[in-house]
């Protein structure tokens, strides 16, 4: 037996089932017309007969009528002898609409296949009228106000100010009882953000004071300080823009002195370390730039003198360096 026999077999025996569950309708409901009014063939290049595929669609349907606004127009292919396509309509509105490309090769199983989905779309129609059409889609929302963009505010696309992870900044620094007198310099720090309210930021200071004395004698001297600086900070928003944050950390470098205007000039180097505290205030001004102010206070390990020696090592000239000093810093910061 060829293919589609069975095919059609299976087809028959679904439709079956799904006639006996479809509810019937009484011909006294509305208005009817025969099957032969309402299905028009146009055969074209297939073996389409009209009074035969009516037959079938008659013996799915088990009735002879239709409802009045249902008509069914089938097409024929001009130079395809096995497609063929048709469409139900009701009142003039495509309801459904299928193509057979290609269909059965012989003409009695085509003209079953084509009966068969004839009438179930027929079928199909009747119980979308008793049920009613489905409900209209709800209405869209109305669009959201216009909203104008801060500076602040993020683009498409762009991470929220706490995944930018990395920052890095430089601060000119004045200096108070770091170095023997007041002390200017600058800092350049990088740092990594760990979470929404901790930060860890590496850097490195340097200070200068020029053309200091001793007291009670002559000479004088210069001194430099450069110191690596490793700190942990914790943070918490004042608000959307302002930053308020305490670090705690050390800082370990050197000392360099260099004497002139002495006996015998000399210049040295001394071993520097000293626990750090710090306050810092930053301000956002973009959503990468922000401005930082803050005060370190420093806090040293060892007491350290800036000492001239004579030619026998005996110290004829001292200036002790204080044991409490800090300084106030204020520059940019990028954060990407």
């Amino acid at each position: 037996m060829p293919r589609f026999s069975s095919t059609l077999a299976l087809g028959v025996s679904f439709f079956v089932a799904f006639a006996l569950a479809a509810p019937k309708r009484a011909s006294a409901e509305g208005p009817t017309r025969p099957l032969q009014e309402a299905i028009a063939v146009e055969p074209g290049a297939t073996c389409l007969d009209a009074t035969m595929l009516v037959e079938h669609v008659e013996t799915w349907l088990e009735t002879a009528n239709v409802d009045a606004e249902l008509s069914v127009i089938v097409r024929g292919s001009p130079d395809q002898p096995r497609t063929v396509t048709f469409q139900t309509l009701r009142a003039g509105r495509v309801i459904a609409s299928r193509r057979f490309a290609p269909g059965p090769e012989r003409c009695d199983h085509l003209h079953a296949a084509l009966g068969l989905a004839i009438a179930m779309a027929i079928k199909a129609s009747l119980v979308e009228e008793i049920a009613g059409p489905p409900p209209p889609p709800p209405p869209p929302p109305p669009p959201a106000p216009a909203s104008f963009a801060s500076p602040l505010d993020h683009p498409a696309g762009s991470p929220p100010l706490e995944s930018r992870a990395w920052t890095v900044g430089a601060d000119a620094l004045a200096a108070l009882a770091t170095l023997p007198d007041a002390a200017f310099g600058f800092d350049a720090r990088i740092e990594r953000a760990l979470g929404a309210a901790f930060d860890v930021r590496a850097g490195v200071l340097a200070l200068m004071s020029l053309g200091e004395q001793f007291q009670g004698g002559p000479g004088r001297f210069d001194a430099w300080l450069l110191a690596p600086r490793l700190d942990v900070c914790a943070a918490v928003d004042a608000s959307h823009r302002v930053r308020l944050r305490g670090c705690m950390g050390a800082a370990v470098g050197v000392i360099h002195a260099r004497g002139y205007d002495l006996p015998t000039p000399q210049s040295s180097f001394v071993r520097w370390f000293a626990v750090a505290n710090g306050l810092d205030l930053t301000a956002a001004v973009t959503k990468n730039w922000s401005f930082d102010a803050g005060v370190t206070l420093f806090l040293p390990v060892a007491r350290n003198s800036i000492v001239v020696r004579d030619p026998s090592g005996r110290v004829v000239e001292e200036r002790d360096l204080a044991s409490v000093g800090g300084y106030l810093g204020m520059g940019p910061v990028y954060r990407f």
